[in-house]
């Protein structure tokens, strides 16, 4: 159980566990700055969205994914 535990603190199992074919391929550099890239796309857009609801929201805009019903004022019945 020593000598196991040895190896295992000398060789790491992530360096053997690495390859083409495994649940862990290695990632060239171009391809982790292409997911970097992408996570902080991501991130902004969904920073975008918030942001664009927050401003809707105060503007008193309807949310796209409701139905549009036409505004009646209550007073004269006429279309806003």
């Amino acid at each position: 159980m020593l000598l196991g535990l040895v190896i295992l603190n000398v060789v790491n199992p992530g360096m053997v566990l690495r390859g083409p074919e495994s649940n862990f391929p290695r990632l060239s550099r171009k391809e982790k700055k292409a997911l970097k890239q992408e996570k902080k796309e991501a991130k902004r857009a969904r920073k975008d969205e918030k942001r664009q609801r927050k401003a809707d929201k105060k503007a008193g805009v309807h949310n796209s994914h409701y139905e549009e019903y036409p505004m009646v004022d209550d007073r004269s019945g006429s279309m806003v």
